[in-house]
């Protein structure tokens, strides 16, 4: 009686199991086009947001029944790579631009040109959020080394105003 009805336990688990493979084929099947979707539609901010969830997403669904299982998996991971070979470049680009900008206000911090000078950074300061994001670990130092010369800059704008009015 006892085997009969762990046996049973045993094929109504299998086939819960089977069942639970079945919905999750479709499932990832779902998640495969929401990737190629992103692919196709090349926004690399839209990509960066989404490409965690996706990955998420496949975890709580990765078994697919077994015909399906490696097919599957191997059409998601193509299409989850070159997102984030596109969000890696996306960021890399990004990067070599916000360089660039450090490099150009770090030229005018010494600038006497006031009004000239003002003018080219507080056009970089709006270029440098129109630029997007970088990676994590570069991000507050690379922030830093912008605003440093920009603010000694400013500063010294400032006090210059401020003798010049001194004297008059």
């Amino acid at each position: 009686m006892a085997r009969q009805t762990l046996a049973q336990r045993v094929d109504e688990h299998a086939l819960a199991e089977d069942w639970k493979r079945w919905a999750n084929a479709d499932v990832q099947q779902q998640l495969i086009e929401r990737a190629e979707t992103l692919l196709a539609a090349d926004d690399p901010r839209q990509m960066l947001k989404e490409i965690g969830r996706l990955e998420q997403e496949w975890k709580r669904f990765a078994v697919a029944p077994r015909r399906q299982s490696q097919v599957l998996w191997n059409r998601f991971r193509a299409a989850r790579d070159a997102l984030r070979r596109r969000g890696d470049a996306y960021l890399a680009e990004n990067l070599a631009k916000k360089e660039a900008l450090c490099v150009a206000v770090e030229q005018l911090a010494d600038s006497t040109e006031w009004n000239a000078s003002a003018a080219a950074i507080r056009r970089m300061q709006d270029e440098w959020k129109q630029i997007g994001p970088v990676r994590q670990p570069p991000s507050a130092p690379l922030f830093e080394r912008f605003r440093a010369p920009a603010n000694r800059f400013f500063e010294r704008h400032k006090q210059f105003r401020l003798d010049r009015k001194s004297v008059v």
